[in-house]
């Protein structure tokens, strides 16, 4: 397993407090077993051709078959699901429209299925990766009003799961394993 690296010292000084969170709940929770990158970016191209770039806050891999992406959300956060927008309130309590975090998860989690596909090795998987996707809002108690029937209570995580991260991954993971008859 590779756990984060950064020092105490570096992680105080990330430019986003809610990754910083995230990060210090992996470093100091998660078991030893999983892969964490943090904040990679790679360009890519989408299905018309043209040249993306992307970026995932953060990828779990598990040594067990799969991999879940997870777009983390600082401040305060707001849904109108009567115009499907997004909105994140700053310090300073200035809404600004955000895109949608879950929609951000999902396309990082394709892109990076994509560049597994590609790779030379992918046939030796045997079709058997488990991948999902999963949204945290580090600052946010009541998480329930985010999760509907397109978006599963298990696959977001708020304030409260922070000091219970490893049982929080866990269940992503377990959800995403209960979806398909190919994992247990």
């Amino acid at each position: 397993m590779i756990r984060p690296e950064l020092s105490d010292k570096q992680i105080s000084e990330l430019e986003s407090d809610a990754e910083a969170k995230i990060y210090e709940s992996c470093k100091n929770q998660l078991k030893d077993k999983y892969l964490i990158l943090h904040s990679i970016s790679w360009v890519h191209k989408n299905v018309s051709g043209d040249i993306r770039d992307g970026e995932a806050d953060f990828v779990i891999f598990d040594p067990d078959g799969g991999f879940i992406v997870i777009e983390v959300k600082g401040g305060g956060i707001r849904y109108d699901s009567v115009r499907d927008l997004w909105f994140s309130t700053d310090r300073k309590n200035i809404e600004h429209k955000i895109k949608n975090p879950f929609r951000q998860s999902l396309s990082q989690k394709n892109v990076i299925l994509n560049n597994i596909q590609n790779h030379k090795d992918y046939k030796y998987l045997n079709g058997r990766l488990l991948m999902g996707h999963a949204v945290f809002f580090v600052d946010l108690d009541n998480i329930a009003e985010l999760s509907n029937s397109k978006v599963p209570q298990e696959i977001v995580g708020g304030r409260f799961h922070l000091n219970k991260f490893q049982q929080w991954v866990e269940g992503v993971f377990s959800y995403y394993s209960g979806q398909t008859d190919r994992f247990d």
